[in-house]
């Protein structure tokens, strides 16, 4: 194909190398997220060409899904980091403005807040749930999310700062 472009527009052979770069280019990366599972951090990227309806996904920088030509631009990608199943969703939120959000074996992340306050969090993933990290002042605090094996329960939410388990009083 490229071939056929170089010839058609008579691009000179100097111009080949550059041309390719344009090519391939991420320029059209959305998403990036950083996901801990066990003892890794795997590095995805998503790129949506809203012109084009490409979607690609890479993990740790190899491209493991390309679609070109997709009529829909919005929807879901299903992929696998290692054994866990991963979804990114696509979300229209006006015209051209999207969100993206990624789940990892059907757990996003959570958003913490202390007294009014959104806290920087560090999402990691785990067989049987979630971990968020984050600090408030010189603690080192945490909320595991784990399910409850009920659906009309949902999950489980454990409190941990420094290590030790913040026990609900129910009162």
């Amino acid at each position: 194909m490229i071939d056929t472009i170089i010839r058609k527009w008579l691009i000179p052979a100097s111009s080949i190398s550059s041309f390719h770069v344009l090519m391939t280019d991420k320029q059209d990366i959305v998403a990036h997220w950083s996901v801990p599972v066990h003892d890794r951090i795997y590095e995805i990227e998503f790129e949506h060409g809203t012109a084009s309806g490409k979607r690609v996904i890479r993990v740790d920088g190899k491209e493991i899904l390309r679609r070109n030509w997709m009529f829909s631009l919005v929807g879901k990608e299903i992929f696998d980091i290692g054994k866990f199943k991963c979804v990114i969703n696509v979300e229209a939120l006006g015209t051209f403005l999207y969100e993206y959000t990624l789940e990892v074996n059907d757990k996003g992340t959570m958003d913490i807040w202390v007294n009014g306050q959104k806290m920087n969090t560090a999402g990691e993933f785990l067989e049987d749930g979630t971990k968020t990290h984050f600090e408030i002042g010189r603690n080192v605090c945490y909320v595991k999310a784990t399910s409850s094996g009920n659906k009309k329960l949902g999950f489980i939410y454990q409190l941990y700062i420094n290590n030790n388990e913040i026990i609900t009083s129910d009162k």
